[in-house]
């Protein structure tokens, strides 16, 4: 039985609901070379059903690289338009030809609701500029809120406008996605304005800029995140852990490794291996930990500490996270959404909510963003967070402070 057939025979199975049949696919297609790219792009080319389209695309949504292959099944996808929705999935790998070629799609079909506005969503998330050039023939508001990201002077000025004549502070949080230069300038020009209250601090934050350091609110460059063997990468997933992690304050489960990043292989002139825990537990109310991770020590403030749990893993087994550059530097500005967000590592949050940055514990300086997790498919099963988990460092003091949103 050749791979097609395979595919095929599951996706046929009436003994299993939708969920597992991906589950299935996705496990075959790891069983393959590249991870099962080349098959899945060789079935997307020529199946005529929704559901397997959608799951292949997931799958190779989950694979860094293979541009060539992606680029490949998006044309055939484009030309079947029941099927075009999956195409979203490819936007991040796909060359501006093609990208172009699905906005003008959109824009011929006069229908905001056609299959094809899911592509023009993502496109805004990975690369809003190629929707400003048309954004009074899109009227569909989430996409549009995609097109903050770099906006011009302009429309920073415009919105500071609008601010001023009514004081409506979602104005501002617009303003703040532009993240830019000008519209941090914009920010500091009206904080006396909120009297010092954290709501200032988290508009100049998610603007990319912190309110007590000339350092960014982020690093650069942004980073998409994959997870894969932990031969793939030097940054690690889900590793084992010995000694003392974040214990929960409700039921004692200790914490489990999230990540670690190699500081080396970053540009961010970082001095130490970021490492971040997460609980395993799921307790309702647990939002946040934070940790100092020393050689032999560890210390975890606010909470309880004790052993870790060595056979514990978020992801079925030690893996890592590869990374590849993402398309939007300036930051993506529609809200994160749990399962669907996959990794970032350097950047700004794709906050469910935007949100104030922790401060470290040490030296009260307000912690950088470094990385988000979400609680998403893998090769490997689902990594099961509960939500989306931004992770924040502390370089000064060693200090990793981690905090979930729903």
């Amino acid at each position: 039985m050749n791979s097609s057939e395979e595919i095929r025979r599951i996706n046929a199975s009436s003994r299993l609901a939708g969920p597992k049949k991906r589950e299935r696919i996705f496990a075959y297609l790891c069983t393959l070379e590249d991870h099962g790219v080349p098959a899945a792009v060789e079935e997307l080319t020529v199946t005529d059903s929704r559901y397997l389209a959608e799951y292949l695309a997931q799958h190779l949504e989950l694979v860094a690289g293979h541009p060539a292959e992606k680029t490949r099944a998006a044309e055939a996808l484009r030309e079947h338009g029941e099927l075009v929705s999956a195409a979203a999935r490819l936007v991040p790998w796909l060359p501006e030809k093609t990208l172009q070629g699905f906005i003008e799609d959109y824009l011929s079909t006069g229908d905001p609701d056609a299959p094809v506005s899911n592509v023009l969503y993502t496109i805004g998330i990975y690369r809003p500029e190629l929707l400003r050039p048309v954004a009074d023939r899109i009227p569909d508001d989430s996409i549009r809120q995609s097109m903050l990201s770099g906006a011009p002077a302009s429309e920073v000025q415009h919105l500071l406008d609008q601010w001023e004549a009514g004081k409506d502070p979602y104005h501002l949080v617009q303003l703040a996605f532009a993240r830019t230069p000008f519209a941090q300038e914009a920010l500091r020009g009206v904080r006396d304005e909120f009297g010092g209250s954290p709501e200032w601090e988290t508009l100049l934050e998610l603007s990319g800029a912190l309110p007590d350091s000339p350092l960014p609110a982020g690093c650069a460059p942004a980073y998409m995140g994959f997870v894969a063997e932990r031969s793939a990468s030097p940054h690690q997933v889900a590793r084992p852990v010995s000694g003392d992690v974040p214990l929960c304050h409700l039921c004692e489960t200790p914490a489990g490794h999230l990540l670690t990043l190699s500081a080396e292989e970053l540009p961010y002139g970082l001095t130490a291996d970021p490492t971040f825990y997460w609980y395993a537990c799921g307790c309702d109310g647990i939002e946040s930990t934070t940790v100092r991770t020393e050689p032999g020590r560890t210390t975890v403030y606010y909470g309880p500490q004790g052993p870790a749990d060595p056979d514990f893993s978020f992801a079925g087994g030690e893996r890592s996270l590869v990374l590849e550059t993402h398309p939007n530097q300036a930051g993506v500005t529609t809200r994160g959404v749990t399962e669907q967000s996959l990794h970032q590592v350097g950047g700004l949050p794709r906050w469910i909510r935007p949100d104030i940055h922790p401060r470290c514990p040490e030296c009260s300086g307000v912690m950088r963003f470094l990385a988000f997790m979400d609680s998403a498919r893998t090769p490997f099963g689902q990594l099961s967070l509960g939500g989306i988990v931004y992770c924040f460092w502390c370089d000064d003091c060693r200090v990793s402070s981690t905090k979930i949103q729903y």
